[in-house]
């Protein structure tokens, strides 16, 4: 039975090492880009073979600015709220004026997935979690967050205000067009 767990647990080992790798391209801190293929493990570490190399080499989380994957998604590594001082792997979902964030953690069975905004290169802001003891932010609080963020473009802000809606698709929706109505305004 023994034989028989380790073999599995091997088997397993391999199986998501091999599904794992993805092409795209790392930005390291010091801002080099460099495309090949990625595994991020599921402790913080990773592996990544660049183009026209043999092989996979260790690669340290914390030395990674962003990575893009060949299906266009774009992982960073932030800093985010109530979480110390490592950067945490978060999705970017929109990219703009005002950037948008998915952040997803394991619990249990399930996992818990929070949104975060950050407008520039300003620190994020919590705007929305599946639940309330991960992020601790009310539906009021989270609402009038984004609405502040809105403020440079009032009739942005006002439909915001006026659709009493919160939920993802909505976020996303005001950021995307925040976003497209700031596009040609300098900073």
């Amino acid at each position: 039975m023994k034989k028989l767990s380790i073999l599995t647990f091997l088997f397993i080992c391999v199986f998501v090492k091999e599904a794992g790798a993805q092409v795209g391209y790392i930005i390291t801190q010091k801002g080099d880009t460099i495309k090949g293929e990625l595994n991020i493990g599921t402790f913080g570490g990773g592996k990544f073979k660049p183009i026209n190399k043999p092989d996979f080499v260790s690669v340290k989380i914390d030395t990674l600015k962003e990575y893009k994957l060949s299906d266009s998604t774009v992982y960073v590594l932030r800093v985010i709220p109530r979480s110390g001082s490592k950067p945490q792997i978060l999705q970017e979902i929109e990219h703009g004026r005002i950037n948008l964030y998915q952040y997803e953690t394991p619990a249990g069975a399930t996992s818990i997935i929070a949104w975060y905004a950050s407008k520039g290169t300003d620190s994020l802001i919590t705007l929305k979690t599946s639940n309330v003891f991960f992020g601790g932010i009310s539906k009021k609080e989270g609402r009038a967050t984004l609405s502040g963020l809105f403020a440079d473009q009032p009739d942005i802000q006002k439909t915001f205000d006026a659709s009493g809606k919160f939920d993802f698709y909505t976020i996303r929706l005001y950021i995307r067009k925040y976003n497209m109505a700031t596009v040609n305004i300098k900073n």
